[in-house]
């Protein structure tokens, strides 16, 4: 049976590893709008509601809050609707380039090139898998963790193994936040890169369509925002009743 001690260290390294993994997929976001001249408003590492606290990193606020479903970079929109789309392009894949690049280099530095390899290609491929069983509606709430399991599931590790707990999560995490942001759902990255391609191709050859275009890729950009949100709140009230139940 745990004591108080290592409950407590588990938990907080939970939020920790969660913290670092949200943290690396934004600062891919974050350094490709520096890179590419698109000013930021600022930067949430999870929702940006109370408790809060913000740190300024190269003149942007950082917001941190323990609502780790959720992050985001704040781009000026004036800035990021005149961007090429090539630039919005590789906006929306930087963060799970990052994401991916973090997960896999971590399993090459801890267990070698062969073993290392093996290890991202197996994370990954299950990323995959269950990704694409999601979206194509295969999947049902019973069959998913919501933030409340995710936690749970992570600090079990963490009191067994705080070290190696924190290694596997990293390493599985890290692709998993990539390919589920890459899935073509405008709210996440993969539908953000789809819409820059296509709103490009729509500003070269119909000007006339691309301000309507754009302000309807917004609206629908934030409406399934908010479904996301809803789907998280379902998987939320799931884990609390299992949680309870068991």
């Amino acid at each position: 049976m745990a004591n108080l001690g290592s409950i407590l260290l588990a938990i907080v390294l939970t939020f920790s590893v969660l913290v670092l993994v949200t943290v690396v997929h934004e600062l891919g976001h974050f350094l490709a709008c520096l890179a590419l001249k698109i000013p930021v408003n600022a930067v949430y590492i999870g929702m940006p509601r109370l408790p809060k606290f913000t740190l300024v990193i190269f003149g942007v606020p950082w917001t941190f809050s323990p609502y780790l479903f959720m992050g985001g970079v704040n781009v000026v929109d004036e800035a990021y609707d005149n961007a090429d789309w090539w630039r919005k392009l590789i906006v929306a894949l930087s963060g799970p380039f990052f994401s991916l690049a973090a997960g896999v280099l971590a399993a090459l530095v801890f267990f070698g090139w062969d073993a290392g390899s093996a290890v991202s290609r197996e994370f990954t491929g299950a990323s995959l898998i269950a990704s694409a069983r999601l979206l194509s509606l295969q999947l049902n709430l019973s069959q998913l963790n919501g933030p409340l399991g995710l936690l749970l599931i992570i600090t079990k590790l963490l009191l067994q193994s705080p070290f190696q707990g924190m290694l596997f999560c990293w390493i599985l995490l890290n692709p998993a936040l990539a390919i589920v942001n890459l899935l073509p759902l405008p709210a996440l990255d993969g539908g953000q890169a789809i819409s820059a391609v296509i709103l490009g191709l729509v500003r070269r050859h119909q000007p006339r369509w691309f301000i309507p275009a754009q302000a309807l890729e917004r609206r629908i950009r934030t409406a399934t925002l908010y479904l996301l949100l809803i789907f998280v709140v379902l998987l939320l009230v799931k884990d609390v009743l299992v949680t309870l139940w068991s």
